[in-house]
């Protein structure tokens, strides 16, 4: 019998797996390199802002897992009162083969988002992970900017969640994220 902790690194393994799978194959297919990660700490230093948002982009670099078809654009951090912050974590979306690895690499750059916010030793009550990235209009063949995924996490259910190996997490466990219609499998 297998342990939760096991079936969970399965879960992982088998993602990077495939996420690596999906980069192997057809060389005419010419991959798209992913934009730079910006500097996503604005916060003033010191403050408790810059001590999530420092958080946050320290926990996405030091991942072990590859998703560089989504990358951090900016974070957002409102005070929900005196004691207490809403983070909004705000992600584009580049490339990938099809739409179920999209979601997967979606999935697995929420965890160390999560984990760098609840582990920033700041109050924060949520967070939001969304992702934007382009659609294209089938019958006109417009480009367009969209909202293709969101996940949220409260600070409620994250206190039940052991964020010292991420890697180890299984990014269904968060709950079931929003995703674009054109995304949903």
């Amino acid at each position: 019998m297998m342990t939760n902790t096991i079936k969970k690194g399965l879960l992982v393994a088998m993602a990077i797996l495939m996420l690596v799978a999906a980069g192997c194959g057809d060389d005419d297919k010419k991959a798209s390199a992913p934009a730079k990660q910006p500097n996503v700490v604005t916060a003033e230093a010191g403050t408790p802002e810059a001590k999530i948002q420092s958080s946050i982009a320290d926990a996405v670099k030091s991942f072990k897992v590859d998703t560089a078809a989504v990358y951090l654009e900016r974070i957002e951090i409102n005070k929900i009162d005196d004691t207490k912050y809403n983070v909004n974590v705000w992600a584009k979306y580049t490339d990938a083969p099809t739409a179920g690895l999209a979601v997967k690499a979606m999935k697995l750059k929420a965890i160390p988002v999560f984990a760098g916010a609840f582990k920033s030793g700041q109050p924060v009550e949520r967070v939001a992970f969304i992702v934007n990235g382009t659609l294209v209009n089938k019958s006109s063949g417009k480009e367009s900017e969209a909202k293709i995924f969101q996940e949220e996490l409260r600070a409620a259910k994250a206190k039940g969640i052991d964020w010292s190996q991420p890697e180890s997490i299984d990014p269904d466990s968060f709950g079931k994220p929003w995703i674009h219609q054109a995304y949903r499998n």
